[in-house]
């Protein structure tokens, strides 16, 4: 069976390569790109239903997507870059699996993370062990490489939002291993922007992973370009505030209407905490209430 897959997969990533019997054109700023309706429609849903007769895509073969790029950009619009990305890597995405990243995304990150430490102590070792003899050429170290955190932050968001499962999976995967490794890098402030400004909150896979390196390295704090992610997001600033209480990220789905007791105890516990409401003030409350009524 696999070796099945395999041939499909080839086959169809020849005639993306060649445009051989191409029938479709997706446009995103500077670039044009001829795909397969039915290579598209297998891996996106939304490709699927924007290719068929329905829509005046359909008819006209093509689709012109909003870019970053544009003069009136914002978002919502696409990355030109990321857009390429996904056609890319559409035709050879039928190896991976479908199942879009879940809960397992944290415990991950986690191994990732704890083999990434381990690398980088044994790499400061081995370089106090075999200094340079040669004085280096150049006025300072290089700046290290980000892991292309922010190129797979922009697939996962594209991903995400024309629903490509095995996309996602993969994308998740390697912004997982980036940001284990390089944390500390000035582009992570941007990857965090991403990450909160193109997917919706209940797409938690690569906000749960930004939430956690902020809360496990809290010197991510003093850092001016991420005090301003922190600031002009409100989600993250919440999640963070959370985090830093022992609360999960997230609050539970279902509240409302259903809130059980303890529930709500862990509400007015994180208020009184943060200069909210506390047990006293809802009892005074209460008491006033009664008054008024009485009388």
């Amino acid at each position: 069976m696999a070796s099945v897959t395999s041939s499909r997969t080839q086959g169809f990533a020849g005639l993306y390569e060649s445009g051989e019997l191409t029938d479709f054109t997706i446009e995103c700023g500077k670039h044009s790109m001829r795909v397969h309706k039915v290579v598209l429609g297998a891996q996106s849903e939304h490709f699927r239903v924007l290719c068929g007769q329905k829509f005046k895509e359909g008819h006209e073969g093509k689709v012109v997507l909003k870019s970053t790029e544009d003069e009136d950009a914002d978002d919502s619009c696409d990355d030109p870059e990321a857009i390429k990305l996904m056609v890319e890597r559409i035709p050879t995405a039928f190896n991976t699996s479908r199942t879009p990243p879940g809960s397992g995304t944290s415990k991950q990150f986690k191994v990732v993370k704890a083999k990434a430490n381990a690398k980088a102590k044994f790499t400061k070792f081995s370089k106090i062990r075999a200094r340079p003899k040669t004085v280096p050429t150049t006025f300072g170290p290089p700046l290290p490489s980000d892991g292309n955190m922010v190129v797979h932050a922009r697939v996962f968001a594209v991903a995400t939002k024309y629903g490509i499962p095995a996309l996602q999976t993969l994308a998740c995967s390697k912004f997982t291993a980036a940001v284990a490794v390089n944390w500390d890098h000035p582009l992570f402030a941007e990857a965090a922007h991403i990450v909160y400004n193109t997917t919706v909150d209940s797409v938690r896979q690569l906000r749960d992973i930004v939430c956690e390196t902020i809360r496990d390295h809290k010197n991510l704090l003093d850092v001016p370009a991420i005090e301003s992610v922190i600031k002009s997001n409100t989600d993250l600033h919440h999640e963070l505030l959370r985090l830093a209480y022992e609360l999960p990220a997230v609050a539970k789905e279902g509240r409302g209407e259903d809130i059980t007791e303890d529930e709500d105890m862990e509400d007015r516990e994180l208020l009184s905490m943060v200069g909210g409401v506390s047990d006293s003030d809802s009892n005074s409350d209460n008491d006033s209430d009664s008054d008024s009524d009485s009388n």
